[in-house]
């Protein structure tokens, strides 16, 4: 009989094979890129030890008549700090552009955290909605306005590299927002199809992504992965571009 502990058991072991996996094409990466290889490991294994956190009763405290899940929320902060920050660095965002959108996406991950203390019912429904629909418009703005200027100025392997990233992170969101979707209009009722859905998804962001970054990392034109994080944009440094062009007609 297949239960909701059965299908956290086995992706908590997927987890800790891609971790495995990774761990071991780390030796493929040049050294300077080790510890941001690292990095994405990290993710990988914060989701593993989310579900075995779930698996032994310990990744929840009680709160009121609820509870508050603490493996969850600070495996997903570690999540989307790390991937959205390195989607964004790629694209040439300065750290304050990547701050925020790693606020605006983490804001669902709060939002029913946190909606289901201090709401139920209906109320709780709306809070989940606003705070999974909201933070998507909100990302294609960044995503496809600001960044989508400052990458036309990167090499054109890393602006490739940054356009596939991005558009993997937006469709797991998207993914995301459906089930979401199925959850809340009452379609998708079936908690051990609800719980596989569920972690097929958050396996795709959690794994899936990392994958994509340590395959570029060990397989890819290194000019595109050099300065992942090192290049620095911002308003200031857009604007003085702008003066010295202008300047210089």
């Amino acid at each position: 009989m297949i239960s909701v502990e059965l299908i956290q058991a086995v992706f908590a072991a997927l987890y800790g094979i891609a971790a495995v996996v990774f761990l071991a094409a780390t030796t493929r990466v040049p050294s300077r890129l080790q510890t941001y290889a690292g990095v994405f490991i990290v993710v990988v294994v914060a989701a593993a030890l989310d579900l075995v956190a779930q698996l032994l009763g310990v990744g929840s405290v009680p709160v009121g008549s609820g509870s508050f899940g603490v493996s969850t929320l600070l495996s997903q902060t570690i999540e989307y700090v790390v991937l959205y920050g390195a989607v964004v660095r790629l694209g040439g965002g300065s750290r304050r552009l990547t701050a925020t959108m790693i606020v605006v996406a983490l804001l669902p991950v709060f939002v029913t955290e946190i909606g289901a203390l201090i709401a139920s019912g209906g109320a709780l429904l709306l809070l989940i909605t606003v705070g999974f629909l909201l933070p998507f418009p909100l990302l294609l703005y960044f995503f496809f306005g600001r960044l989508e200027r400052l990458s036309a100025s990167l090499p054109p392997s890393r602006r490739l590299l940054y356009w596939k990233a991005r558009n993997l992170l937006l469709f797991v969101y998207a993914m995301v927002l459906v089930y979401v979707g199925l959850l809340l209009s009452g379609v998708l009722t079936e908690q051990v199809l609800s719980q596989l859905l569920l972690q097929y998804v958050g396996y795709i962001f959690s794994a899936g992504l990392p994958a994509f970054f340590i395959y570029k990392f060990t397989g890819f034109d290194d000019e595109s992965v050099q300065l992942l994080f090192e290049a620095e944009y911002d308003g200031s440094q857009s604007a003085g571009r702008e003066t010295t062009g202008s300047s210089a007609d």
